[in-house]
């Protein structure tokens, strides 16, 4: 074979290697430069869902501090029993409200101002100082929305220009009704645009964020940092997918930028409670910045590795080709190459990252500057040659890693090819590590501390209670998990102690937000001073905790132990601010396995049990049992039949007949309401009723009941009168008097001929507003009569307080008057006390024919009982003539 032949065969070969080789280099550059695209973006996705479940978190509880504001506010206009704008305008202008609505106001951090305005418009009230002039609302968007009644429950207006104060703001507001149900006027709160800038102010320190506030409707109401910007009041687009993911409750997606032509990935958050939806945002072009630096200096790194191999390759081509070559030329070559290793030196120590490339036996191909400069090396300790091993040694000397040097480095790297390390030093570094064809290494290592701080304290806020820094609701759920694994394997039992301050509601209201949240965190306190340290404690929000009690001998006793000492060492007093209280607790317990060892099953349980010592009188401590889970079964299957029958119409009236004790003449009836069970038959009100008034179904079938009785009474004689009895609840919840006067309208049943019975309960809590109601009543024509007296306090005060038209005598007394002195007694003493004060009285549980001679005798007026038959329907009334008498068994 000829000189000539050999060098071209050897041409083709070395041509050919060096073509796989870069090609393989480029590939695998190339893929890693995907493959940190691809990371960056989950990366900034995640930190960008993280912060939109914070900050849409901290604004619904922004918006539901002002809404709690807005309806105390109402509360206090509807139970004053505001009849017109002149009433309207006497109430909020008088000291009460008004200091009312500064104290309420000043609670709020996020409150730029309160104003009341009335049916027109115009401004009744507000807490900014100095405002003489008139100002007009009547054109604003939610002044109409709510005077149309279009918008229910708190609306929330678009940015606009405050007419007093001249500073751009969101408006929440409410409806408000005078006492006929009419539109009266507005109540308002205002929140400066400003303020979403410090509320928002974290995100600052992100690059380019974009945090935009939207209605569930698509239309945009502010955008961060952008608040001043046109957009406002714009729509999203229909096609846009923001709309699927507000359906679905959330989600991350890609926009092309459809305001101002920027694509951003937004994490969407809708509000639980309100029509809202937060989106916050990161562009494209921020999350791939760091991307296309790494990519940029990856380029050039390859770029001159390809000029250094294209030098090199023709340098040994020139050898091939031109062996005669002169020297000089061959020096100029070697001049060039050095060119290239100092551009290729340059580049790879001007990257923001540190890397490092190791040989098959784990020593340093070459490294850059900030390599040396993240770990703290000298140049000769991270030069070329250098081992593993020894760069450790010189990593535990300047306190950059602690403890003993790996073993297995890179095999521990390859199980887990990215990896975040914490130094000694608080710092947080980045690795990534790929195997190359070699059998060496190639790392990358990129100092992350900032971003790993602001992930973890976003971490800490998702699973822990802001207030009192315990463990929340769901980070207490994945403690119970790991408690019940652990029983799963090794049968050691835990117990679940649900605890709940008594009447802590008192110390809010009478002592304000910033004394009750002070008590939580003594309370708090109290509790982890008791815990063990294996023990876990926990704040579910308002006055609620929650404590796991892992493993004991006997757990039932260990658990009630643990319970005597809670509730000892918080019923000592507790120092608000120089105010000393003193607060109960009742505490609920369940026990793992035995109750149960899923975290949603032994909450509910500990809860159930919690419950019944309420119940009980509130104080002290309960373990859960199968009953009460029949209990909380049967009340919600009560709970759903009552409702289906108020749906339905199952209700029915009987009627008792009051008789005048003289002439036995049927004056009127006491309406009794009756449940047509389809299954049980007729149901008696005891069976149903206290459930009613528990919950919120009284008001309902106490509306109807009045509204049945008012019609049906309309048919009977003009001197009769109908008695419906009204229940404390209805005084709490519902607005009796405009129930009242609905009643007679839809009736057409004159005031005189309607008796409302009330008991001495609705005087024991709010007793101040309570009576002006039944004053209200009374004003309405209709008569008041005092049911059960002689129970409860029977406080005579009652009587003075209030001109009660009637009193009635209870059942209790009547049918023992008979065979007790004392019982006799006290009904002659109260029929002289009423007679003395012009008050009718009528005796209850008349039931046979010497109790009605005895009250004869005595001076009653009227009689109620079985004397005179059971209550029947309306159409078994007979009012012309005398009542039948009979005794109490022929009755039944």
């Amino acid at each position: 074979m000829t000189l000539s032949v050999l060098n071209r065969f050897s041409v083709r070969s070395i041509l050919s290697v060096a073509a796989a080789f870069l090609l393989a280099c480029f590939v695998g550059v190339g893929m890693a430069t995907w493959q940190f695209r691809a990371d960056d973006i989950e990366d900034s996705t995640i930190q960008v869902r993280n912060l939109a479940i914070v900050l849409s978190g901290q604004l619904e509880r922004s918006i539901e501090a002002i809404d709690i504001t807005l309806l105390d506010l109402m509360e206090f206009i509807a139970l004053a029993g505001v009849r017109d704008q002149r009433g309207l305008a006497d109430l909020v202008t008088g000291d009460r409200f008004q200091n009312l609505l500064r104290e309420r106001v000043e609670r709020l951090p996020q409150a730029y101002g309160a104003s009341v305005y009335g049916a027109d418009g115009r401004n009744l009230v507000t807490t900014f100082p100095d405002i003489k002039w008139v100002i007009d609302v009547s054109d604003r968007d939610y002044f109409r929305e709510l005077k149309s009644d279009a918008a229910r429950g708190l609306y929330i207006s678009q940015p606009l220009t405050n007419r007093m104060t001249g500073v751009s703001n969101i408006a929440f507001a409410r409806r408000i009704t005078d006492a006929a149900g009419a539109f009266a006027g507005v109540v308002l709160i205002t929140v400066t645009v400003d303020y979403f800038e410090t509320i928002y102010a974290p995100i600052k320190s992100l690059s380019d964020m974009r945090l935009t506030l939207v209605r569930r409707d698509g239309t945009v109401m502010l955008r961060y940092p952008d608040l001043a910007n046109a957009t406002t009041g714009a729509m999203i687009p229909a096609s846009s997918p923001w709309y699927v993911l507000v359906a679905k409750g959330g989600g991350e997606f890609r926009s092309p930028g459809y305001f101002d032509g920027v694509a951003r990935w937004f994490s969407v958050r809708p509000l639980q409670t309100y029509p809202l939806v937060l989106n916050v945002g990161v562009s494209e072009r921020e999350m791939l910045a760091r991307w296309y630096r790494r990519a940029v200096a990856i380029a050039v790194g390859a770029a001159l590795l390809l000029s250094a191999a294209t030098v090199l390759l023709s340098a040994v081509l020139g050898q091939f080709q031109r062996l005669r070559r002169s020297e000089r030329k061959l020096r100029d070559k070697s001049r060039a190459l050095a060119v290239s290793n100092i551009r290729f030196d340059s580049a790879l120590n001007n990257i923001s990252q540190g890397l490092c490339m190791f040989d098959v036996d784990e020593r340093i191909v070459v490294s850059n500057a900030r390599f040396a400069e993240i770990y703290g090396l000298s140049p000769d300790e991270a030069a070329p040659g250098t081992s593993l091993v020894a760069i450790f040694d010189s990593r535990i000397r300047n306190g950059t890693h602690a403890g003993e040097p790996p073993r297995n480095y890179f095999s521990d790297l390859a199980a887990s090819p990215s990896e975040v390390q914490l130094l000694p030093d608080g710092r947080a570094i980045h690795i990534r590590c790929q195997r190359m064809a070699d059998g060496g290494w190639m790392t990358t290592h990129e100092d992350i501390t900032d971003r790993h701080r602001s992930e973890t304290q976003i971490a800490y806020m998702a699973r822990h209670d802001l207030l009192t820094g315990l463990f929340n609701r769901a980070a207490f759920s994945e403690k119970i998990e790991e408690a019940a694994a652990r029983q799963r394997r090794f049968g050691e039992t835990f117990t679940v102690l649900l605890l709940d301050l008594d009447r802590f509601k008192q110390v809010n209201d009478t002592l304000g937000h910033l004394a009750g949240d002070l008590l939580l965190k003594q309370t708090a306190e109290r509790l982890k001073a008791a815990l063990r340290e294996t023990d876990v404690l926990a704040r579910f929000g308002g006055d609620e905790f929650a404590i796991i009690q892992i493993g004991a001998d006997n757990q039932l006793e260990a658990a009630t132990a643990f319970s005597d000492r809670l509730l000892a060492c918080l019923a000592a007093p507790y120092d608000l601010g120089g105010q000393e209280v003193t607060v109960s607790v009742s505490i609920g317990i369940a026990l793992a396995p035995e109750h149960g060892v899923e975290a949603d099953k032994l909450i509910r349980n500990a809860d159930l049990a919690m419950y019944r010592v309420k119940g009980e009188g509130r104080n002290g401590y309960s373990v859960y049992d199968d009953g009460l889970m029949e209990v909380a079964d049967a009340r919600q299957r009560l709970d759903s039949e009552l409702r289906h029958a108020i749906a339905n119409g199952e209700f029915e009236l009987h009627y008792q007949a009051i008789v005048d004790a003289h002439t036995r003449r049927v004056c009127g009836a006491e309406a009794l309401v009756r449940w047509r069970h389809p299954r049980r038959g007729l149901v008696p009100p005891l069976e149903f009723i206290p459930f009613a008034e528990e919950s919120d179904l009284i008001d309902q079938i106490g509306q109807w009941v009045l509204r049945r009785a008012c019609i049906e009474a309309a048919a009977w004689p003009d001197d009769t009168v109908v008695a419906v009895n009204l229940s404390p609840a209805q005084f709490r919840r519902a607005n009796p008097v405009a129930m009242i006067r609905q009643a007679l309208a839809d009736s057409g049943l004159p005031a005189r001929r309607l008796e409302i019975e009330i008991t001495e309960n609705v005087f024991l809590t709010g007793a101040e507003d309570n009576i002006a109601i039944v004053r209200q009543m009374k004003e309405l024509g209709v008569s008041i009569s005092l049911d059960d007296f002689g129970t409860g306090y029977s406080s005579l005060s009652y009587l003075t307080t209030f001109p009660f038209d009637t009193v009635k005598i209870d059942r209790s007394f009547t049918m023992n008057m008979t065979k007790r002195a004392d019982c006799a007694a006290v009904i002659a003493s109260v029929i002289t006390l009423t007679r003395c004060l012009g008050v009718a009285t009528i005796a209850e549980g008349v039931e046979n024919h010497a109790q009605l001679e005895l009250l004869r005798g005595a001076g009653v007026d009227f009689c109620q009982g079985y004397l005179f038959g059971r209550p029947a329907p309306a159409a078994d009334l007979d009012f012309s003539r005398p009542a039948v008498m009979k005794q109490a068994g022929a009755a039944a």
